[in-house]
């Protein structure tokens, strides 16, 4: 599969470790620019991972797309003995 946007060297802001393993860097930059889920946990894969998202919010930033914060609900359920833990009413 081939990416658009500059090769892993080009973007700033990431520091390389220094026993970096170029192929794992390389998967771990393909797989950030496809996907939110970080899945090998290997320094130099976590470091290509990283430049992709970093890269990816770079990008929405010059288009102008704001990211907002995430708003969690949290679901209103029953306890065992049937009161209402939301505080509303039943």
């Amino acid at each position: 599969m081939k990416t658009r946007g500059p090769k892993p060297a080009h973007v700033p802001k990431v520091a390389k470790p220094r026993t970096l393993n170029e192929k794992l860097y390389r998967a771990g930059y393909e797989h950030g620019l496809v996907s939110n889920t970080l899945t090998d946990l290997r320094a130099s894969f976590r470091c290509g991972f990283r430049r992709a998202k970093l890269e990816q919010q770079e990008e929405r930033r010059k288009q102008g797309v704001v990211t907002l914060p995430y708003k969690i609900k949290i679901a209103h359920t029953e306890s065992e003995n049937g009161e209402n833990r939301g505080g509303g009413k039943k």
